[in-house]
């Protein structure tokens, strides 16, 4: 068997020691199109947003161009019994793309919702235009549907990730 190497790539050991650093260069400079952060999700609803209490809010986020994922925990002690309308998560950090394409969806992880007759599990859908994503509503042979803000309990817990597309790069 042989090793077929690239005629661009030396074969001195000190000249590939060389260019293996600065292929390594290379790469860690495109990694330098990364960006980082972290951010404060809330639950809220369309209608009237309310003011829900935590004992957890934490995001982070990962930016690639113009793809954003984001990872996030919220623990609630105390829904506001203000909160009307559909159920997002909302203060992405990034817009979500305004185009008619599908934005993605997330996984999450769900304790304390009442989920309708059906439907046993919950995902985010990110709202095209907006900094939010609605909280939707699933099960087997059942259509799914975006949670109301009567679904919402004192100790709702949240934990989920989703990927979408910004606008801005």
């Amino acid at each position: 068997m042989s090793l077929f190497i690239p005629s661009n790539v030396p074969t001195d050991a000190a000249l590939l020691r060389r260019y293996l650093a600065e292929e390594f260069n290379k790469v860690n400079a495109a990694k330098s199109d990364v960006e980082y952060g972290v951010w404060v999700p809330r639950i809220a609803g369309t209608t009237t947003p309310g003011t829900q209490t935590y004992s957890t809010q934490f995001g982070r986020w990962s930016k690639y161009g113009f793809t954003v994922n984001l990872h996030f925990r919220v623990n609630m002690t105390a829904k506001d019994g203000a909160t009307v309308g559909n159920i997002v998560i909302t203060d992405f950090p990034f817009p979500v793309e305004g185009a008619a394409i599908a934005p993605f969806a997330g996984a999450i992880y769900s304790n304390n919702l009442t989920l309708t007759a059906g439907h046993t599990w919950v995902v985010c859908i990110p709202s095209p235009g907006f900094l939010s994503g609605g909280i939707y509503e699933c099960g087997s042979g059942v259509a799914a549907a975006i949670l109301q803000a009567a679904a919402l309990a004192n100790t709702t817990h949240l934990i989920g990730t989703l990927q979408y597309l910004t606008n801005l790069e």
